[in-house]
């Protein structure tokens, strides 16, 4: 992994998009970033902008290798920030769920519905969404889930919901 990579993560502000933005510019072209992205999601240090990162590449590549999809799950599992968490849920749909890796998908999922943060909650229902399309076996639980999400939770966790089921179609 390139020494830089780390340390001009390591010492990113958190919060400039610009800077952020030109770090990934450096990198974007490197074969192996997302494999150095991942590492990087299990150092606090490095967390916030590897994975911000990781979700802009995606968007660009749109795909990576399943055992560095497997690897992410495990790290993100572990993350303490609320922002990485928010990052790879927003991108799980570039992430497929094998089964291998179910357990850990279901906990971290399970842990960001229970998020203090109703940015995380919010995206933690579109993921479970997500699992219950590659896993029917869910998809009961994750209609009680919407359920009793529409009744209880803030009106911006509802909108993300309703979105969902409107612009997936619902659960079958």
């Amino acid at each position: 992994m390139k020494k830089n990579l780390r340390n001009q993560l390591a010492s990113w502000d958190g919060r400039s998009s610009d800077d952020i933005g030109a770090i990934y510019q450096a990198y974007c072209g490197d074969n192996d970033l997302s494999n150095q992205l991942v590492a990087l999601l299990g150092e606090q240090q490095c967390e916030r902008g590897a994975s911000w990162m990781l979700k802009q590449h995606m968007k660009l590549v749109g795909a990576i290798e399943q055992k560095t999809i497997n690897q992410l799950y495990h790290q993100v599992l572990s993350s303490r920030d609320w922002q990485t968490r928010l990052h790879i849920l927003q991108s799980m749909e570039y992430f497929p769920v094998v089964e291998s890796v179910l357990s850990t998908v279901d906990a971290f999922l399970r842990r960001c519905i229970a998020d203090d943060n109703k940015f995380v909650r919010a995206w933690a229902y579109h993921g479970f969404f997500i699992l219950a399309q590659q896993y029917p076996q869910y998809q009961e639980e994750v209609a009680q889930f919407f359920a009793l999400a529409l009744r209880d939770e803030v009106p911006s966790v509802q909108a993300r919901i309703r979105n969902i089921l409107k612009n997936k179609n619902g659960m079958t």
